[in-house]
């Protein structure tokens, strides 16, 4: 059974982090910014309705999904710093 949009950021809100693994969740716009999931959690019925009807007003979500790897992205809502869970591999790493 395939999982709606609106099912999967619904859990992700919930949750906050993916099972297994216990990584961290993001909610993921149609523009391509992300949430937390404490905003997302506030806005839930601006992100529920512009999801289900195709609204481009900022607040519809296409998903959720974890940030592996690369560098920290922010919070469109309140710019919280979203870190990467396996950091970013271009940083240079002091040697040992």
């Amino acid at each position: 059974m395939k999982r709606t949009t609106l099912e999967t950021v619904k859990q992700a809100i919930r949750a906050g982090y993916a099972w297994p693994g216990g990584y961290r969740l993001n909610i993921v716009m149609a523009d391509g910014e992300l949430l937390c999931t404490a905003c997302a959690r506030e806005n839930y019925r601006l992100i529920s309705c512009a999801t289900r009807h195709g609204c481009r007003d900022g607040w519809a979500a296409v998903g959720a999904d974890v940030h592996w790897e690369g560098a920290p992205y922010y919070c469109a809502h309140c710019n919280t710093i979203l870190e990467s869970e396996y950091g970013n591999p271009e940083e240079e790493t002091a040697p040992c």
